[in-house]
């Protein structure tokens, strides 16, 4: 979870859904919490705009996992991504 550095602009009751994107854009505006991975946070929270909240609950995230189908024809442009991956492994 993360905090925005500054005061919360307003509050709202109720449910609500919101997009990676438009977390990402309102946890640095002051809109109030955002529950993102800490990669696509990092520049931010290193900038200063936010700072990590509730760290002690989030567990340590290890890293992404593909599954993918063994075909025998894939997409090229799939298999090429699936080799980038396992080279950057």
């Amino acid at each position: 979870m993360l905090l925005s550095a500054s005061e919360p602009r307003t509050v709202r009751s109720g449910a609500g859904s919101l997009s990676t994107l438009s977390m990402m854009r309102a946890a640095p505006a002051g809109c109030g919490l955002a529950y993102l991975p800490e990669d696509m946070v990092a520049p931010y929270i290193a900038a200063g705009p936010l700072v990590p909240s509730l760290g002690e609950w989030c567990p340590p995230f290890p890293g992404y996992h593909l599954h993918f189908p063994t075909r025998r024809q894939t997409f090229p442009a799939f298999r090429l991504l699936v080799d980038a991956l396992r080279h950057q492994a």
